[in-house]
């Protein structure tokens, strides 16, 4: 793939260095509920692993879960389509003063990523 001038190359992702990529890959081939449970699962050991209540690598251990878990459901079928709102009679005031233009990005760098890579 190229990308401002530049080639990105693409290898599989590495499971065992990555275990929850393991645990999203099995949660989207279950389907339903099965990702946002994964999902709440996940950001509460995450919200732990920031108040320093457990350790990075205990993350995918602790989301993975007791061996029984949350059976996962079949997703709701969808609710029926509302009216559409009613338009406003006008523009909405301005309460805020103009901002400027946000500046561009950073250029694109996976150098924080092989960081990680050499650090574990």
């Amino acid at each position: 793939m190229e990308l401002a001038g530049r080639t990105l190359e693409f290898a599989e992702p590495d499971e065992t260095a990555f275990p929850c990529l393991a645990l999203a890959r099995e949660a989207g081939r279950a389907a339903g509920t099965a990702p946002a449970i994964l999902n709440a699962a996940n950001e509460v050991v995450v919200e732990a692993f920031l108040d320093d209540r457990v350790g990075f690598m205990d993350i995918p251990r602790i989301v993975a879960g007791p061996p029984q878990p949350v059976p996962a459901t079949p997703p709701a079928a969808p609710a029926p389509p509302r009216a559409p709102p009613r338009r406003a009679p006008g523009p909405a005031p301005r309460r805020t003063p103009a901002r400027a233009p946000a500046p561009p990005p950073p250029p694109l760098s996976l150098t924080w990523h092989m960081r990680l890579r050499t650090q574990a």
